[in-house]
């Protein structure tokens, strides 16, 4: 793997592509594992192969390649987890708490629905 740097590091497109090919499913396992998301994990193997591609040259020859490599993929994945929007569930998951459609009065008169015995959706108020 060390040689593999030193020549993605020198522009060897040849020798990028076969670190890639060695290494993308390894990439992505760990990435899926962190992310929990196969889209997010496709998105952080393909950053962290850019990546590797800008910071190959500010590799030191002789220290542990996977280790290196892994702590790029870790800070690609942390950088998707930032952008990502905060407080956010997919909808699937947000349509399970929203009320029935013939629940909700749309027109401001009381709704007929057994959920409360003001016959409101919102008894509240």
């Amino acid at each position: 793997m060390d040689s593999y740097i030193g020549r993605i590091a020198r522009g060897d497109k040849a020798a990028f592509e076969a670190f890639y090919l060695a290494t993308k499913d390894a990439v992505y396992s760990f990435a899926l594992s962190i992310l929990r998301d196969r889209q997010l994990a496709e998105d952080a193997l393909q950053d962290s192969m850019l990546a590797l591609a800008k910071s190959a040259g500010g590799y030191r020859q002789g220290t542990n390649p996977k280790a290196w490599l892994f702590s790029l993929v870790r800070n690609c994945c942390v950088n998707i987890i930032r952008r990502a929007p905060q407080g956010t569930v997919p909808l699937e998951e947000a349509a399970a708490y929203l009320p029935a459609a013939d629940d909700i009065a749309l027109c401001g008169m009381p709704c007929s629905s057994s959920h409360s015995k003001s016959g409101k959706l919102f008894p509240y108020f």
